[in-house]
Parts: structure tokens; sequence; C-alpha cells
């Protein structure tokens, strides 16, 4: 089956540079290749250029146009493009094994041989006719390829092992002569206007034989050496060449010998890890590349297409990449491949070829229209700019921030930085994309030197992408967006850095000061950095933790002090008489104004509650105090832990004598409910302390620290009175160091 696609119209530009390309053989000149604005034609002069379905394979290629194969499943076919208007001609065959047809392509020619029919059927691009070759009913028969006007087909014979015919219009059907005897499966590997090379094996190993097709004769029969790469060779004028590799190493060497005399001269390619090196000949030149670059996982110096001169040793270096080669007959070849300087239409096919000056160069003549640099081709995000410089911020959530981006090809390292613009700090991470998708689920936290962590601050972000080819194959691509989004953190009571993760205060026995924090994103607790506030805290009995910085203090003649700085170096006098107090508990904000309240109980039992004063101005931090209730001596701690089951305003938990824990349900008016029972055993408990809101589901949460364990465990709040803390777990706050006063 054919189908035939109306020609496009190209500008008379493109036109005039086919012409002169494809026609007279003159192509564009290194030194224009290696300038991006000169290799890259205007606009309308690369749209203009014959599309590459995705997926194509490139197959042979003539002086006229080229041929890709297409696999649809079941239907595969062969598409003809022509250079000059792009106009197109499908040749479809069955690829069921029942039909086993097979199609060959050599120039611009190309045919199926279906089983046990008497002809070819040829279709000819140059001509855009087909023609038929009728083939002999004989045994064994089969089609060794496409010659320049004709075919090769073998015969096997039991005396003489292969016979080999010519088949062209002009002359029918002619026995090749001089073919060795004792020769099996011929394999068509290049051929020319004029010859034809044939690979042999036999008993005595392998052989490449060249016909001459005007004479119908084998002119020469070279033995394939142990160390040649089989598939590598090539053929031109009178010239073959193909690759050597010394044993146990992948260092090559091309050998080219003249067929007429027999002559062979080796040029040394390298050592370029790995083999499958291809090879061209265009006139004293040799070009050779390594196809696969882009899909390769290390960068070789084989990956680009490389011409040398066979006598003076010039190296040009034509496209930085390949993935496939074919020879054009007429001389030159065509190869699927692509060059960072061509720009944005980079990927394509390039017909290879000498120019004026007799020096190789390359020109793009069909794209995919795709860059062969890494680029980015979308992006999805937060808000943004909207481009008057006002930026909405993004309100805190705790599922995951999705990013997406998508590049024009995979197989690439890729590193996304995600940083704080205010405060410096920096998350990354790196993987690999096969398929150019990239996708970072950001949970806001930042990884740290040293494999720590914390959680991300208020603050407008910048989104920075570094995407490096695995094989090396273009620049690495750096995409950056300054200003990104925004991110407006929940406020948490016991948070000391502005990142809504809860931080705790522990004082080692040296009289020390330490904060660390909790980060528990999706169920993990992650450690988090231990960070000096600084020393000379053993003058204090008591110390509480209210909210961000702000931390109270006793002093050991019953003074309370106020601390409001991240550095601590000021402190405000509250006032005196504070030894009267058994027990302070900060952190929770019991009559529901968003601030953190101070709740004291005194040596007789009695509860009181200090609001924090709205208005405050020091040495005010508190109102006068109100009495909430008698009879707390039973217990021998109690902890503000913000609200844990649902209430109004922050909650209680005491701790009674029998190491019984009870919860006490704020009412939003500074007193409570009647207590419920949590549980017993927890005297095992040096400190008892309100975790703030740490894993970020909405409750408050609890952390205990066992002086003998050097460890501290988090139950996290349920919401549920009856039940309101989960089975404990093991947290990395504080752990294995040896503290005498936490909060």
């Amino acid at each position: 089956m054919t189908s035939v696609r109306p020609p496009r119209r190209l500008g008379a530009a493109v036109a005039t540079v086919l012409a002169v390309t494809l026609g007279a053989g003159v192509l564009a000149s290194p030194a224009a290749l290696a300038d991006p604005a000169a290799a890259t034609a205007s606009e309308a002069v690369e749209a203009a250029l014959p599309p590459i379905e995705p997926g194509s394979t490139l197959v042979a290629a003539g002086a006229k146009g080229f041929f890709t194969e297409i696999d649809e499943g079941d239907v595969s076919h062969y598409r003809w493009t022509r250079y000059a208007d792009g106009a197109t001609h499908d040749i479809e065959w069955p690829s069921s094994s029942s039909q086993r047809a097979e199609a060959f392509a050599s120039g611009d020619l190309a045919a199926v041989a279906v089983p046990g029919a008497k002809k070819l059927d040829i279709y000819d691009g140059a001509k855009g006719g087909t023609y038929t070759v009728p083939l002999e009913d004989t045994v064994d028969r089969s089609v060794v390829g496409l010659v320049a006007g004709g075919a090769l087909t073998q015969l096997r014979t039991e005396l003489n092992g292969i016979s080999l015919k010519l088949n062209t219009p002009e002359h029918g059907t002619r026995l090749v002569t001089h073919m060795p005897s004792g020769r099996l499966w011929p394999v068509m590997r290049a051929a020319t206007s004029t010859h034809a090379l044939l690979e042999i094996s036999g008993t005595v190993g392998y052989s490449w034989l060249v016909v001459d097709l005007a004479t119908a004769d084998v002119v020469a029969d070279v033995p394939i050496p142990a160390r040649a790469d089989k598939s590598s060779v090539t053929l031109s004028g009178s010239r073959m060449a193909w690759v050597e590799y010394e044993a146990g190493t992948d260092a090559a060497t091309a050998v080219v010998r003249d067929v007429t005399t027999h002559a062979s001269s080796s040029t040394p390619l390298g050592d370029g890890t790995g083999r499958r090196i291809t090879l061209g000949l265009l006139g004293d030149w040799l070009t050779f590349t390594r196809p696969g670059g882009m899909e390769a996982a290390a960068p070789s110096p084989f990956h680009a297409l490389t011409a040398r001169h066979l006598r003076t040793g010039e190296t040009l270096r034509l496209l930085d990449h390949t993935t496939g080669t074919v020879h054009v007959p007429e001389g030159g070849h065509l190869v699927r491949g692509g060059s960072v300087a061509a720009g944005e239409n980079g990927e394509g096919n390039y017909r290879v070829a000498l120019d004026g000056s007799g020096r190789p160069a390359a020109s793009l003549v069909a794209t995919t229209g795709e860059a062969t640099a890494l680029a980015v081709k979308s992006f999805t995000g937060h808000t943004r700019y909207d481009g008057s410089g006002w930026l909405a911020r993004v309100e805190e959530t705790y599922g995951p921030m999705p990013f997406t981006w998508k590049l024009n090809h995979g197989n690439a390292r890729v590193e996304v930085t995600v940083k704080n613009r205010r405060t410096g700090r920096s998350y990354q991470k790196s993987w690999v994309t096969k398929d150019g998708n990239v996708k970072l689920d950001w949970d806001r936290i930042h990884q740290l030197p040293g494999g720590q962590y914390i959680e991300a601050f208020d603050g407008t972000y910048s989104l920075h992408l570094t995407a490096a080819p695995l094989g090396g194959v273009g620049p690495v691509l750096q995409w950056s967006q300054a200003a990104s989004f925004a991110i407006d953190r929940h406020r948490n009571f016991h948070d000391v850095d502005a990142n809504s993760s809860p931080d705790l205060f522990a004082r080692d026995a040296s009289g020390t000061l330490w904060t660390d924090s909790t980060v528990m994103p999706a169920g993990r607790d992650l450690d988090a950095p231990r960070t000096r506030v600084g020393g000379g805290w053993q003058a204090f009995d008591k110390i509480e933790h209210l909210e961000g910085w702000k931390v109270v203090a006793r002093d050991r003649d019953g003074v309370l002090w106020h601390y409001q700085s991240a550095s601590y170096g000021t402190r405000v006098k509250v006032g005196g008489g504070w030894q009267q107090y058994v027990h302070l508990a900060g952190g929770s904000d019991v009559i529901g104004d968003a601030s953190s309240d101070l709740l004291a109980v005194d040596g007789s039992g009695v509860l009181w509650l200090y609001e924090t004063n709205e208005y405050y101005h020091p040495p005010q931090p508190f109102r006068p105090r109100k009495r909430v209730g008698g009879g707390w001596q039973i217990y021998n701690q109690i902890t503000a832990v913000g609200d844990v089951a649902g209430g109004p305003a922050g909650d209680l938990v005491a701790r009674d004598r029998d190491g019984v824990l009870w919860l006490y349900l704020g009412k939003g008016d500074g007193t409570f409910t009647t207590r419920t029972k949590i549980g017993g055993g927890w005297q095992t408990y040096a400190e008892i302390m309100g975790g703030g809101d740490a894993d970020h589901d909405g409750k408050g949460d609890l952390l205990a620290y066992s002086a003998r364990e050097k460890r501290t465990y988090f139950y996290g709040g349920t919401g549920d009175r009856a039940k309101p803390f989960e089975p404990r777990r093991t947290s990395t706050v504080f752990s294995g160091g040896s503290y005498n006063h936490l909060t």
C-alpha cells in the first residue's frame, strides 16, 4: 500500500539553499557551523525544513531524499521524504510472522520482498515512480539488498555455495562472476553508484566482497581481520574502511584500504570507552562517531561526529551527537543527530559532504523540531510575580508543594534548589530523569550538611534547576526563577525561628542553654541541628518557654526575668516573689487571644493564670494574676500543651506522684474542665513538655525526656479527649544528650 502526501511550499531562500546543497554538492562551511547565528537560519527558514516523525529511524538516503522507517505495531512502513519540498511517499508492509515480508532501502530506492512473489517492485524516489524487477522462481532465493538501479538476489547451490544475481531494468538478470566458492549468506554493508560491498561468511572465516555493478563482477575479496568490527565497514570511491579494536581495550583504529591497489593505512581514533563506531569516507577525509550519545551514561569523545584528514590529521567537529548514519550512493552521508550551535531546531537529519573548499561540512535538511541543548519546555508551580512586582503568598499547607518541569529530552542528572531569599537557606535534591519529566514534591524541609534538617522559613523563595546531560552532549542547563513564590507559615507557640517547627530548650550541667527543633514531615522524625544559645543559665531554677524567642527564667532569689530576643543578651525584670511557685507552665494560649499565657502553682496548690499583656511595655509582660483554682498540690509536674483534644483553647496535662498523667481541657476563659485520666507510668520521665504542633496536623503534641535513657519521646495529639495521644515514638530532639532542665 502506498500513499502520497502533497508537497509543502518552501520559502525562496530555502529552495535556493537546498538546490545548491543537494544539486551542486556545495554545503555550509565549518566556520559557519561554529557560529550559532550562522548555523541557525531565520525562523521562517527553520519552519520550512521537512519535519521528522517522532520515533522514526533513518534507514537510507540518496541524492533527492531520504527514507525513514516508522513502526506502527502490526504494520510498518518506509517513508521517503524529498529534500527540496518535503513531499513524502509511504511504502507499507505487514510485519506479522505469517507474512514475513522484508523491506530494503538504499539511496533513493526502496522495496518490499514478499515470499513467493516472482517480482520485486522498487520505488524510485528520485524519479517518482515504481518499476518491477522480475525474479526467477528458484530454490532458496532471497533478496540481499538494493543497489543503484536494481537489486541483488542470491541462489544457494549444492556445489558452489552462494550464487549471486544482479537484477536491473537495463540489463535484466546477470550472474555475478568470480564469486568465491564455499561462501554463505551474503549481507550488503554498503553501496555506491558503481559498487556494492558484501559481507560473506564461510568455512575459513569472513570476507568482504566488492561487486562492480557495471560488469556484475567481484573485483575485491578482503578477508576480515579478527580485530575488525564487521558492521563498521564503509565504501566510497575506490576506498573501503573499517574499525579495529585492540584486544581487551576500547582503543580504536580505522583501517583504510584502496580496493584497486590493495594498499592500507591506519588512523588511530583514540580510546572512547565503548565500541560501535561508525565510519564514513569523504574524499581524503574520514568521519567517525559512536551513535547514542543522548542515551549514554557517561561522556565520550566519540559521541560527536568528527572528520579527520587521512594525510594531514586535521580534525573537524561536525555534529555534537548522532543516532544513525546512512551512506549516500552518490557520495557523502546523511546523519541523524544534533548540533548545539544549530539552535532550537538542531535535532534532525544532516547531509554531510565536501564543501567548495574540499572540507567536510554538515547541513541540516530535516528537523525533529527539537534543540540539541537541554532546555525547559514548560514549568508549573506556585504563584509567581504577575509582572507588576507583586507576589502572592502561598498560605501554609502541610501537603507537598509540587513543581514540575518538562525538558526537551531526558537522560540528564537534574538538581533542583529551593532557596529562601531572606535567610539564604537552600533545599536541594538531585536525581536522573530518563524521559525529561522533572517533578519535585517539596515537603518544605531543608537538608543541611551532615545529614541534618530544618523546616522552611517564612519568606520569598527562588527556584533553580540544573540539568547536566549524562552523555555530555551539550552544555549544562541552568534555569532560574528569582522570585517564584512566598510562604506564610502557620504560627506555632513553640516556634523559635519562624519556620512553624516547634523548638525545645535544654540546659546542660555546665549551665549552657541549647535549642533543638522538631522536624516531622509525613510521620517521620528527622534530625535537626542542636544550637547553642549561651552560658550562665545555671543561675536559674526555673526556665519556661512561652512563644517565639520569649523565655521567662526565675533566679534563685525568686526574681522572674523575661527574655525576648534571639541573642538573649538583654533581659527585662518582671518582678520578685516568684519563689512562691512550685511549678511554672507556658507555651499555650488558654484564653483564646492567640498569645501564649503563663500558669503557676503556688506552695498551697493554687493554680494562677498570668495572661500575656496585649499592650506589653517592659517591664509588664503579663496582666495581674487570676486565681484558677486549688488542689493542684497533688501534682509534681504540670505542662501547657496547647489544644490536644479539640477544645476552644489550650489544655493542661498534670502528673501525680504515682506517675499517672491527667488531662484538663481549656474552656477558653482561663479555666479548665474536670480532669480525664490519660494513663500511668509517666514517672519514668524527668521532663514532660508541650511540643506545639510538631507533626503539623492541627493538634497540640507532647514530648517527654528520659534522663536515664538520654532520649526524648514524641506523643502526637489526637484531638480525642478519651485518648488524647497516639502511642509514643522516638524523637531525635536532644537525643543522646544529658540535661538537667528542658522546656
